[in-house]
């Protein structure tokens, strides 16, 4: 479907009732149009289609046929109902509840609040987030009563940025020209037209909440700081259109469908954590303003936390062993360490033997975890630069440097790896460590030799084979040289 050229304020207020007045001759005849259009996209009969295509070029040549009538009797209609004819709940109100522009509305603080606010019209380069930065903005209009949201939306109608509200307020009512209203008419149009608007100066009231905090200027003046500001819901509108547009257009459903297939998608994706939602009005939202009821009542609140700061791994240089918690922390493996020691503990104090086949297998299956934990942390020590070990900031022994930084500069690092007598050390450290770390965590157990004996049958294999993937790696980098 085309979207009809915006190009005078006809066509921007046959598009306004084409969009938004369910009640009008356009929107029901594009609604026929769409509700087609719908049904053909599913539609798989070769039959039906047929009929189908029929039906939407006729709805199609209907809804062209009564745009051509721009102004229509139709749209002419209800524009004197809810303007010109003064009847409830169109009625005229009394002074103190016309319709009012603002950027902050007092009903977002209340929403039995008079229909008043402040309209902050400068637009200014800040280096932060405000309403003042907004450039093409969208200004709001509030209302007494919810019933006119109609009228309030018709006087919301804009053309080149500028709303029939400011039309009205600089008596331009050129919007009126294809009304086909007589002289005496026209006058008419326009004094009722001015009836409903208000060009109001600041005004607040105690359901405001504003919040003042005093604070002495000198002993003759006070002044004070406003704690608790008015709700921009011109800032607000601005927030919405763009995370709502970002969320749920079908460019952003293509991305994420692509991306739970774990596919790729040229485009970028882009998304809202802990985005929190607002509604205003009760589920009424046209008794508050009219950027309210565009955005249903809702209004987006980002998240605004401190950052959460990762932290920075860097190789241990000043510990001469990696079983140290400047280096791979107990707290790594809190957890595993906790249930090892209180199993132990409890099958001694009920006087049973850990050493029996299946309880040794549960202290495998933990120390295995632990062994896994440990290589992860040496792999990620791999990640730094080769030969970071070499520094002379860097106290670790000559075992712990051919584990840590493997791929150092040196010429004998194959060499060294293959000598048994360094494998050997880092295996009895890390079984004294475990122990030292059992009785930390539960102070009623006490480590002994055959304990160590099951940790180091456990980390062996492990670093043996950590030892040989090493030696292929280096081998094929010497080759490549």
């Amino acid at each position: 479907m085309i979207e009809p050229q915006i190009n005078s304020w006809t066509d921007a207020i046959v598009q306004f009732f084409e969009n938004e007045i369910k009640e009008s001759e356009l929107y029901k005849a594009r609604a026929a149009y769409e509700k087609k259009l719908t049904a053909l996209k599913t539609e798989k009969a070769p039959k039906n289609i047929s009929k189908l295509e029929k039906h939407i070029e006729s709805n199609k040549q209907a809804l062209l046929k009564i745009r051509e009538n721009n102004i229509s009797d139709d749209i002419k209609g209800f524009v004197y109902n809810w303007v010109i004819k003064n009847k409830s709940p169109y009625k005229v109100p009394e002074p103190n509840k016309l319709i009012t522009k603002v950027t902050h509305p007092l009903k977002f603080s209340h929403s039995a609040d008079i229909n008043a606010g402040i309209n902050d019209s400068k637009i200014e380069a800040l280096d932060y987030l405000s309403t003042g930065a907004i450039q093409n903005r969208d200004y709001d209009l509030t209302h007494h009563n919810g019933a006119i949201i109609q009228l309030v939306r018709l006087l919301g109608v804009s053309f080149k940025n500028e709303m029939i509200y400011d039309c009205v307020i600089e008596n331009d009512f050129s919007f009126l020209n294809d009304f086909r209203l007589l002289k005496d008419e026209m006058k008419t149009w326009e004094s009722q037209f001015k009836a409903w608007i208000a060009d109001k100066s600041i005004k607040t009231v105690g359901r405001a909440k504003q919040i003042y905090f005093p604070h002495l200027h000198n002993q003759y003046v006070r002044q004070y700081h406003l704690l608790a500001i008015l709700h921009s819901s011109t800032l607000s509108h601005e927030i919405y259109k763009r995370a709502y547009v970002q969320r749920f257009s079908d460019l952003n459903r293509d991305i994420m469908n692509q991306k739970k297939k774990d596919k790729y998608h040229q485009n970028v994706s882009i998304s809202y954590p802990s985005l929190a939602t607002v509604e205003y009005g009760n589920g009424q939202p046209q008794n508050v303003s009219l950027l309210n009821i565009t955005a249903n009542g809702l209004s987006y609140l980002l998240p605004c936390s401190p950052p959460k700061y990762k932290k920075i791994t860097k190789p241990p240089m000043q510990v001469k062993t990696v079983f140290d918690d400047k280096a791979f922390s107990k707290t790594r493996v809190k957890d595993t360490l906790t249930y090892m020691a209180d199993f132990l503990v409890r099958f001694s104090l009920v006087n049973k033997s850990v050493k029996a086949s299946e309880k040794k297998k549960w202290l495998e299956k933990w120390c295995g975890q632990i062994v896994e934990e440990f290589f992860q942390y040496v792999y990620s020590m791999q990640e730094f630069k080769a030969g970071w070990s070499l520094s002379k900031e860097c106290k670790l022994r000559q075992e712990y440097k051919l584990l840590l930084d493997p791929f150092h500069a040196e010429e004998r690092a194959l060499e060294q790896l293959n000598e048994s007598a360094w494998q050997g050390d880092v295996i009895n450290d890390f079984a004294n460590w475990l122990n030292r770390a059992l009785e930390k965590s539960n102070k009623k157990f006490t480590g002994t030799e055959w304990h160590k004996k099951v940790w180091r049958d456990c980390f062996a294999p492990e670093l043996r084979d950590f030892k040989d993937e090493i030696k292929q790696l280096i081998k094929v980098e010497e080759v490549s040289k």
